[in-house]
């Protein structure tokens, strides 16, 4: 078990090498994760902060990569897709920007389902065909 804990140490370990935080002249941050979209192109969560509140945006990459794709984003069937993802990881999309609320008691757990979001709806731009 001991050899399986290394492992798993050494994963978060590289996954906290990986991420780089960066503050931006706005005073927002821009963390730069080691996760993927469809196209192999880092993933990157701009943060925001007022007060004890925490914003995550992906400053409408996500769906603008789809529409980049040929995704027609504006597709009822599309349109309602998205909702249902990012709705499945509580992340509201507003303007075609993915968004998320966070606090100090919830922030590493909802910046990770806004990330696993993220990857997610990037993949319904090359979905896996059988």
């Amino acid at each position: 078990m001991d050899g399986f804990n290394d492992k798993v140490n050494n994963y978060f370990d590289w996954l906290k090498k990986s991420a780089v935080v960066e503050e931006l002249p706005d005073g927002c941050f821009s963390i730069a994760t080691p996760f993927m979209d469809s196209h192999n192109d880092g993933l990157v969560v701009y943060v925001s902060r007022d007060g004890d509140t925490y914003k995550f945006s992906d400053d409408a990459y996500i769906i603008s990569d789809l529409r980049v794709s040929g995704v027609n984003v504006d597709s009822n069937i599309n349109k309602e897709r998205i909702k249902r993802i990012a709705r499945s990881y509580n992340v509201d999309v507003v303007d075609d920007e993915l968004t998320m609320s966070a606090e100090d008691g919830n922030f590493n757990v909802r910046l990770h389902l806004f990330i696993a979001a993220m990857v997610a709806l990037s993949c319904i731009a090359n979905p896996h065909k059988d």
